[in-house]
């Protein structure tokens, strides 16, 4: 029976005639099996013209256990912690976001009160606006002929066109599932944009007669007051004139308050003109208090007093604009959320770096034998898989509300679009803001290779 002298000495003369490859893949295989007593044993049997390769690969292992282990740890929280500002940032402005589209639903309940006089200045300010006599005659181009108070002119032009110019109504024969098929779309837009050049030689007839003032140009386009134009196409006057809701008038209700579609108004005497003030007075405060505004920033928004001058509203919208981005846009978010992720995206590339120098040390230095202690190892893998999860997040950032005002921090375009692709299920899809793509750095992995083989030079 062999002894354990006798089989130490046939081991130990195996080891030494090991060829430095086959040395350093073994001494791989020890230390990541954690065996020290097999390594010394190793190290004994090392002849001296292989104690070179035998401290180079000493010396990789050794810095893989510390330093790649401590790079890899460090470079794994830095991720998680940027990840997890991301994901606060995600959570405010989703929560900001709907915050603010619920107030739409207070505005069910509630209506916006003026008085007779108020409502009169802003019906005669929306009426002074010009129109572009193209958008009218478009406007029009919608109406069947039959509507009360049209035109007589523009009723027998619509009630008159050959059957080659109705107006489709896309026939369930004619539908794609839910969807009509988008040859009809284009074939219903044709029709329209010709019906629109048949009014709009009604129109230029009528100006010719004196019934319609000359148009005024703005923007390079012939245009007319909006109250001219319905008068002459639509029997409207100046107290039949309807508005829209509140919201589009008000820039402060409409922009800050969610009142764009649900805000109704309620028309009051003038002598109610001090309940008036006041009712507006308990709305501000509430809607105030309902969209989170932090009491120190309340003052900066006066009344939600309308408008009733072309100046003042455009006063109104300057100082919504200003608000909403200080209240709702909360830019100071934004800024953080672009530095977490250029933060992450740096610590990402050095993990990366980190990972494929391990690869490369491994195939070249250690003969393709994993040189990683199964610890280590996972705690790369785990580092690698965070490195993931910043997608996810980033997606879910952008899709909050946030992907114009983060392109406009990272000096991006900031209305960009995608146009998709026609479907069967979606014929006519409409154009997506593009998010703001997740920074990127390139890893260095020829830095990473030689500082882990700087570090692991022998003293």
């Amino acid at each position: 029976m062999a002894t354990p002298a006798t089989n130490n000495r046939k081991i130990g003369n195996l080891y030494a005639n090991l060829t430095p490859q086959e040395r350093v893949r073994l001494m791989a295989r020890l230390f990541r099996e954690h065996n020290p007593e097999e390594m010394r044993r190793l190290r004994d049997a090392t002849p001296t013209e292989h104690a070179d390769a035998y401290n180079r690969a000493l010396g990789l292992l050794r810095v893989l256990s510390s330093h790649v282990r401590d790079w890899i740890t460090a470079f794994h929280l830095g991720m998680e912690r940027d990840r997890l500002m991301l994901q606060l940032v995600a959570l405010d402005s989703s929560h900001r976001w709907l915050t603010h589209a619920r107030l739409a639903d207070v505005w069910k309940l509630v209506a916006y009160p003026v008085t007779e006089s108020e409502y009169r200045a802003i019906v005669e300010l929306e009426r002074s606006e010009l129109e572009p006599l193209e958008d009218y005659a478009e406007r029009l181009a919608g109406h069947n002929g039959t509507e009360a108070g049209l035109h007589p002119d523009i009723a027998a032009l619509l009630q008159s066109l050959p059957e080659d110019l109705v107006r489709l109504s896309v026939p369930d024969t004619h539908k794609l599932g839910d969807h009509v098929a988008p040859d009809l779309l284009a074939e219903d837009t044709r029709r329209a944009d010709e019906i629109a050049a048949r009014i709009r030689h009604v129109m230029d007839a009528a100006i010719q007669r004196g019934e319609l003032p000359e148009p005024q140009y703005k923007d390079d386009e012939l245009c007319l007051p909006v109250g001219v134009l319905r008068d002459w196409g639509e029997g409207t006057t100046p107290e039949t004139f309807e508005l829209f809701g509140p919201g589009f008038y008000v820039p402060t209700l409409g922009i800050l308050f969610g009142g764009d579609f649900g805000a109704k108004w309620e028309i009051r005497p003038d002598s109610d003109a001090d309940a008036v003030r006041e009712r507006r007075g308990e709305l501000l405060k509430a809607f105030l208090s309902l969209a989170g505004v932090l009491r120190t920033e309340r003052d900066a928004l006066p009344s939600l007093d309308p408008p009733l001058t072309r100046a003042e509203r455009e006063r109104a919208e300057k100082l919504a604009d200003e608000l909403h981005d200080a209240w709702q846009d909360r830019n100071q978010s934004t800024e953080a959320a672009v530095a977490a992720a250029r933060s992450h995206a740096s610590q990402r590339a050095q993990l990366y770096a980190i990972a494929a120098a391990i690869e490369t040390i491994q195939r070249d230095d250690f003969g393709g034998e994993d040189p990683l202690s199964p610890e280590i190892r996972e705690a790369l893998e785990a580092a690698l898989t965070e490195a993931t999860q910043v997608q996810a997040v980033w997606e879910n950032l952008n899709s909050a509300g946030s992907s114009f005002r983060i392109r406009e921090a990272m000096g991006l375009p900031r209305g960009q679009l995608i146009h998709k692709e026609a479907t069967a299920d979606e014929p006519d899809p409409l154009p997506e803001l593009a998010p703001a793509p997740l920074p990127e750095e390139e890893p260095d992995v020829a830095m990473a290779v030689d500082l882990i083989r700087h570090w692991g030079e022998p003293a």
